[in-house]
């Protein structure tokens, strides 16, 4: 704007020295000087003030996406045995197939002999055996009194209250629980002074046919065979031994035979049946 007027002005000057024009060319002069001078104000007072809300929106900044780790936590559920088996704020021991496997087994005795609270004594057959739990029993002279007997979960204690203990062959078994204290709540009135759970071996540890022979002083012979088989849907196992022997004491020969099955189906994936058979015959002579 100022560019234009001082040129203008220097025309003017320049012409009225050199020559006379009429006042008519003058105005005509001074009116294209102020127009060319003043058109630049009206083409700026033409423009309109841009409200702030007619701005177009700046690019919000763009953020950076930064990896935050976070602590992985699984959370797994253990599966409890039932309270049959592991019953809460129960003493329990157990004696598993590796404390006696591999010794000369004749009775319960050879079974229970580490765990701490129990004792036993000879009865008076050739596998008869009394055990007592903390003292208890300790006057029974023959049987398991005051005691309930489980095996595989199932009660082999009779109705008289009087389990045998010649029926088991250690041989057959993968281990024992002794559930020390009174447990009548858990297993029934027998429970007076505790509890016994023998387990019989799977057939899918044994997978196959074993065969056996154990025998010591006083002409004892144990002659067993084991067959076993199993997979996710079933579980088989047949035992059977016969144990004879003259005995330590005169007249106290024995001849004592042992069958054992169990047979486990599962029909689905939450029911199970179980076949259980024991059977034992005992010929003895007592001093």
């Amino acid at each position: 704007m100022l560019v234009s007027i001082l040129c203008c002005l220097f025309r003017f000057l320049h012409m009225f020295r050199t020559s006379c024009f009429s006042l008519p060319f003058y105005g005509t002069l001074t009116a294209a000087a102020i127009f060319s001078a003043t058109t630049p104000h009206a083409a700026s007072g033409a423009e309109k003030p841009h409200s702030p809300l007619s701005q177009p929106a700046l690019p919000a900044p763009k953020k950076h996406k930064t990896s935050v780790k976070t602590e992985q936590i699984l959370v797994t559920g253990l599966s409890r045995s039932s309270a049959l088996t592991r019953p809460a704020g129960q003493t329990t021991y157990s004696s598993d197939r590796s404390n006696f496997a591999n010794q000369i087994g004749q009775s319960v005795a050879d079974m229970v002999v580490t765990i701490p609270g129990v004792s036993f004594t000879q009865g008076n057959g050739p596998r008869d055996t009394n055990i007592s739990i903390r003292g208890s029993g300790d006057r029974q002279s023959w049987g398991l009194r005051n005691i309930q007997v489980l095996e595989d979960g199932f009660p082999m204690t009779q109705p008289d209250g009087t389990a045998r203990a010649d029926l088991i062959d250690p041989h057959a078994y993968q281990g024992v629980d002794v559930f020390e204290g009174p447990a009548s709540t858990l297993y029934g009135n027998y429970a007076i002074n505790g509890a016994i759970n023998f387990r019989t071996r799977k057939g899918a540890d044994i997978h196959g046919l074993e065969l056996g022979s154990d025998f010591g002083s006083f002409g004892m012979f144990n002659n067993y065979a084991t067959l076993g088989f199993g997979n996710r849907h079933y579980d088989l196992m047949i035992f059977g031994s016969d144990v004879r022997g003259n005995g330590f004491i005169a007249n106290s020969r024995y001849n004592t035979s042992t069958e054992n099955v169990r047979l486990r189906v599962n029909l689905t994936s939450s029911d199970r049946l179980i076949l259980k058979f024991v059977n034992n015959v005992t010929d003895a002579f007592l001093p």
